[in-house]
C-alpha cells in the first residue's frame, strides 16, 4: 500500500465484514499518518476521490465503483476466496492496475477460483506455512490436547447402524443414493446432538475460569447455544465473537455446516491485548483443510509470539476420530506443529487439567531478554509426540 501511494496511486481495501473494515481502517490510520484514509459509508461517488486510501465492504464495492475510471488504483482483497462468485467478483474492477489478494485459505467448494479469481489475480505468488509463521512469531505457538469423548450406548448403536448403512449404501438407482445421503445426515445429527461432550466441557471450565481470555469454537449456532448453557452452569459467561454481529464468521462455502460460531469467554481477570486468546476449545475437530486453517487462524493469529492452550474434543470411534476416519485427517496438520501434544480419554480429567496448567506456566517467560530468546528458540525442538 505504501509503494502504491509513493507512485501517486489510490488504494482500495475490500474486507468481508464491517468488523474487518474497522480493523483495516484503524490499522491504516496508524500506519499512514500523513495520508487520508477513508471508510466507505454507503454513499461512494466523488466523495471517495478525496481520500488516498478507502476501506469498504466487499458487498458495497460489488454494487458501485469507489473511484472514478482512469485513476491508478491498487485493490487489496481481504479473504479473497470469498470473491469467487458472480456477484462479489463485480467488486474486482478490471481497470485496477495493481491487485493483491489475501486469504487464510485459497480454496472454494465450487469452481470460483478458476472462473473468477485466477483470471483476475493470477496464481498464488506467496504462501506462509506454519513452520515459518511460528519461527518468525507471526502467530502464537500452541499446546494441543485431544480429548476422546464416548457416545452413550444408545447413541453408539444408532451411530454404528448409520455407519453400516453408509458403507452398504452402494449400487445403482436413486433410492440407493437417497439411503446413502440419509444415513450420512443422521450420522452427523447424532454427533451434533450428543451431550457426551458436556462432561469434558465442565472439566475444561475449571481451566477456563483461570484463563486470561478464552475462545470456544462451535460448528453451529445450535451447538454454541448448548455450550453456552453448559458453561453458564459452571460460572463461565460467554459472548459472541463473530465478525458479522451474530457470532458467526464468514465463509466462502454455501451451507451453514461450513460456518463456525465463535464464543469468547471473559473471566473477571480477563485482559491483555484485544484478540488474544489464552485457552481455546474446539467443540469438534475440523472436517476439511480450509476449516482447519481458518479455525487455527482465529485461535493463533491474534497474538503473534504468544502461546495458546488448545483443546479439541472429538467423538471416539466416529467420523471425528482421526485414528479411524479420513474425514478427521486435517487435524494432523495442526498436530505436527504443536509445542506439546497429548491425547486424553474423557475420564482422565485430572491429567487433562494438569496438562493445561503446565501449559500456562510454559508461557510465563523470564524477564531477561537472553533467557527469553533461549526459551523461545528451544520451544520448537521439543518432540510433540512425547508427554
Amino acid at each position: 500500500i505504501g509503494r502504491a501511494l509513493d507512485n501517486s496511486m489510490k488504494v482500495l481495501v475490500l474486507a468481508p465484514t464491517s468488523e474487518r473494515v474497522d480493523r483495516w481502517y484503524d490499522g491504516l490510520r496508524l500506519a499512514l499518518p500523513i495520508h487520508r484514509v477513508g471508510k466507505h459509508g454507503g454513499r461512494g461517488g466523488p466523495r471517495m476521490a478525496a481520500f488516498d486510501v478507502v476501506v469498504a465492504t466487499t458487498q458495497s464495492a460489488a454494487k458501485e465503483h469507489m473511484f472514478e475510471p482512469g485513476l491508478g488504483v491498487l485493490v487489496v482483497a481481504d479473504e479473497v476466496h470469498e470473491f469467487g462468485t458472480e456477484v462479489l467478483s463485480k467488486a474486482l474492477d478490471p481497470s485496477y492496475m495493481w491487485r493483491l489478494g489475501l486469504t487464510t485459505s485459497y480454496e472454494r467448494d465450487d469452481d470460483g477460483i478458476a472462473m473468477y479469481l485466477d483470471r483476475y489475480f493470477g496464481a498464488a505468488t506467496f504462501r506462509l506455512g506454519y513452520d515459518r509463521a511460528l519461527a518468525e512469531q507471526a502467530v502464537a505457538s500452541f499446546d494441543l490436547a485431544l480429548v476422546a469423548v464416548p457416545l452413550s450406548a444408545a447413541e453408539r448403536a444408532e451411530y454404528d447402524a448409520c455407519a453400516a448403512a453408509t458403507l452398504n449404501g452402494v449400487g445403482g438407482g436413486k433410492s440407493a443414493v437417497r439411503a446413502y445421503l440419509k444415513a450420512i445426515a443422521r450420522r452427523d445429527e447424532i454427533l451434533a446432538g450428543t451431550t457426551a461432550r458436556d462432561s469434558s466441557l465442565r472439566t475444561v471450565a475449571a481451566a477456563i475460569r483461570g484463563a486470561g481470555r478464552g475462545l470456544i469454537v462451535a460448528p453451529s449456532p445450535q451447538i454454541a447455544a448448548h455450550v453456552d448453557r453448559v458453561l453458564a452452569g459452571q460460572s463461565c459467561e460467554t459472548t459472541p465473537a463473530g465478525g458479522d454481529g451474530d457470532g458467526r464468521n464468514r465463509r466462502g462455502g454455501k451451507g451453514d455446516d461450513d460456518r463456525d460460531v465463535w464464543r469468547l469467554v471473559t473471566p473477571q481477570d480477563a485482559g491483555g491485548v484485544a484478540g488474544s486468546v489464552d485457552l481455546a476449545i474446539m467443540v469438534s475437530p475440523p472436517r476439511n483443510r480450509r476449516q482447519l486453517i481458518e479455525r487455527m487462524d482465529r485461535v493463533l493469529g491474534g497474538q503473534p509470539g504468544g502461546h495458546v492452550r488448545l483443546v479439541v474434543l472429538y467423538i471416539e470411534g466416529s467420523a471425528e476420530d482421526d485414528s479411524i476416519s479420513a474425514e478427521a485427517a486435517p487435524i494432523y496438520a495442526a498436530m505436527q506443529h504443536a509445542r506439546r501434544l497429548q491425547r486424553f480419554a474423557a475420564r482422565n480429567t485430572d491429567q487433562l487439567l494438569e496438562f493445561l496448567v503446565a501449559g500456562r506456566r510454559v508461557v510465563e517467560l523470564p524477564a531477561d531478554p537472553t533467557a527469553e530468546r533461549l526459551q523461545r528458540g528451544s520451544a520448537f525442538s521439543v518432540d510433540p509426540t512425547r508427554e
